[in-house]
C-alpha cells in the first residue's frame, strides 16, 4: 500500500521501494465533454468525486537512484506549483509492465501509469483517449513532442503522453579512433552524405581490435530485440515480420538477412566484436562497463554518464548508412505515460501526466542523462548536450527525427521469448547463422498466426 508523505520528503528526494508518498495536484484546464471514446471501448463516465482533494495512483518503474530523486523531484515541485485539487500516490514497481498486467486481470489499475508497451494490442481498452484533452488544452503543443509507438496513434487515438525517451544510436572512443589513425565517422563523403556506413564501421571495428589484446572494436548486444540488432536490420530496410501475412521474417526478408549475416561477421568470421562471457567478466571485476572504461572503440548504447565519471573521451555519432537504403533508421525505445480509462480523475490525471511531459521536465530529465527527452524543444534547447560537442547533438536531433520502434503485435511477449535464443545462436557462433534464422522464422510464424489468425 502507498505510504503517505510530506512534500518535504520528496524534495529531499527520498524515493521509497515499495513504498509511495501522496502530493497536492491541481487541475488547470477544461475537461473534455464527458463519454470520450477510449482505446477500443467508451470511458467510464466519472464517479463522483469524494468531498476534498481526491487522490489519484501513479505507477512507474522510476524508483531509486536517479530515477527515483527525479520522480521525486518532480512530485514535489508538481504539489507546489497545483496544490488544490488531487494528492498523486507514488506507487513505485521494479517491474512495471507485470505489475499492470496483475491489475488489469484484477480489474483495477492505477489512475496513471508508465506503460511498458509489450501487450498494448490485448489491453488498450484500458488506456484512455487522450486526443480530446490535447485539442482543447493550450498548454501542451502536440507538434512538439517527440511521438511515441504508432500503436498509440491508431484510429485516430492519442493514447499516451511521453515521458521517458530513448533514441538509440551509436558511439565512438575518439581516443581509439585517434590511434588507430582513422578517419571519424562525419569525415566520409558518400554521394554528399558525411556519415561513414557499414564499410566503413567494419573498417573502424577491425583497425581498433588491432591496436590490443584488450581492446575491442565494438559491442553489439545478443538480443533480436535489442536495440543494435533492431538497428541494423531496419536501418537496412529490413522487418522481423510481415504484418498482412503474420510470417516472422528473418530470413525469408532478403534485407534482414543481409543485416543479421553483418552482425554474424562482425561477432563470428572478424571476430572484432567482444564476447558476451568476456564483457560480463569485465564489467564485474572493474565494475563499470567496458565501454565506460573505454576499451571498446564502438560501443553498443550510450554511456555518456559513465564515459563522464571515467574521464572519456565518448560521444554520440551518426548510425552506419546500411547498403540497400544508403539511409539509417534509429531504434527508439520510449516508455509513455498513459491515463487509465477507468479512472473517475481523468483531468487530474492528465494535468499530472503534462506536466511530466513538460519542457521543463523533460529537460531535466535529459540533463541528468537518465534518459533522453521527449520534447523537441528539450532536445534542441542550448543547455542539452551543451558539454558534448556540436557534431554529438547533430547526430542525436538527426535520430530523433528518423527512427522506428520494435513491432509490437498480438504475442510478441512468446514470440520474443521463444525466438530469442533460436537467434542467440548467431552471437554464440553456433552452427549455421542461416539455419538459425531459418528456424527462428518457423517458430515465430507459428506463434503470430495463433494470436493473430483467429
Amino acid at each position: 500500500m502507498a505510504r503517505v508523505h510530506s512534500r518535504r520528503d520528496f524534495l529531499r528526494a527520498a524515493a521509497v521501494v515499495g513504498g509511495g508518498a501522496t502530493l497536492a495536484a491541481c487541475a488547470a484546464t477544461p475537461a473534455p465533454a464527458a463519454g470520450t471514446t477510449t482505446g477500443g471501448t467508451e470511458a467510464q463516465a466519472p464517479a463522483e468525486a469524494p468531498v476534498g482533494i481526491p487522490k489519484i495512483r501513479y505507477l512507474t518503474d522510476w524508483y531509486g537512484g536517479a530515477r527515483g530523486e527525479l520522480t521525486s523531484q518532480f512530485l514535489g515541485e508538481f504539489a507546489e506549483k497545483f496544490p488544490d485539487v488531487a494528492t498523486v500516490s507514488y506507487e513505485p514497481a521494479p517491474q512495471v509492465g507485470e505489475r499492470l498486467l496483475v491489475e488489469f486481470a484484477a480489474g483495477t489499475a492505477p489512475d496513471i501509469f508508465l506503460w511498458s508497451f509489450t501487450d498494448t494490442p490485448e489491453f488498450k481498452e484500458w488506456l484512455l483517449d487522450l486526443k480530446p484533452f490535447f485539442e482543447v488544452d493550450p498548454e501542451i503543443n502536440e507538434p512538439d513532442i517527440i511521438r511515441q509507438h504508432p500503436i498509440f496513434y491508431e484510429n485516430g487515438q492519442i493514447l499516451a503522453l511521453p515521458f521517458q525517451g530513448l533514441f538509440f544510436g551509436e558511439e565512438i572512443n575518439v581516443d581509439l579512433f585517434e590511434q588507430a589513425g582513422l578517419p571519424m565517422p562525419w569525415e566520409h563523403d558518400h554521394a554528399g552524405d558525411k556519415w561513414w556506413n557499414w564499410d566503413d564501421f567494419v573498417e573502424a571495428a577491425v583497425a581498433i581490435n588491432n591496436l590490443g589484446d584488450d581492446i575491442y572494436g565494438c559491442t553489439l548486444g545478443n538480443d533480436v530485440d535489442g536495440p543494435n540488432w533492431f538497428q541494423w536490420v531496419y536501418s537496412n530496410g529490413g522487418s522481423y515480420w510481415n504484418p498482412d501475412t503474420f510470417e516472422t521474417t528473418l530470413a525469408s526478408n532478403e534485407a534482414t538477412l543481409e543485416a543479421m549475416l553483418m552482425l554474424y561477421k562482425l561477432m563470428c568470421e572478424i571476430k572484432v566484436a567482444m564476447p558476451s562471457e568476456d564483457y560480463t567478466v569485465m564489467a564485474e571485476s572493474l565494475g563499470i562497463s567496458p565501454e565506460a572504461a573505454g576499451v571498446v572503440g564502438i560501443p553498443r548504447r550510450l554511456e555518456e554518464q559513465g564515459a563522464a565519471a571515467a574521464e572519456i573521451n565518448v560521444h554520440r555519432v551518426g548510425i552506419a548508412r546500411a547498403p540497400r537504403t544508403n539511409s539509417f533508421m534509429s531504434n527508439h525505445n520510449h516508455q509513455p505515460n498513459c491515463i487509465s480509462s477507468k479512472t473517475p480523475y481523468q483531468q487530474e490525471a492528465w494535468e499530472l501526466g503534462k506536466y511530466l511531459a513538460s519542457t521543463e521536465v523533460q529537460l531535466a530529465i535529459g540533463l541528468n542523462g537518465t534518459s533522453q527527452p521527449c520534447r523537441h524543444s528539450a532536445i534542441e534547447s542550448p543547455e542539452y548536450f551543451a558539454s558534448q560537442p556540436a557534431i554529438a547533438k547533430e547526430a542525436l536531433v538527426e535520430q530523433t527525427q528518423k527512427g522506428e520502434f520494435y513491432p509490437i503485435f498480438k504475442g510478441w511477449r512468446e514470440w520474443r521469448t521463444e525466438v530469442r535464443p533460436i537467434v542467440e545462436k548467431l552471437f554464440f557462433c553456433e552452427g549455421d547463422p542461416v539455419d538459425a534464422l531459418k528456424e527462428a522464422d518457423e517458430v515465430g510464424t507459428a506463434i503470430l498466426k495463433r494470436y493473430n489468425e483467429a
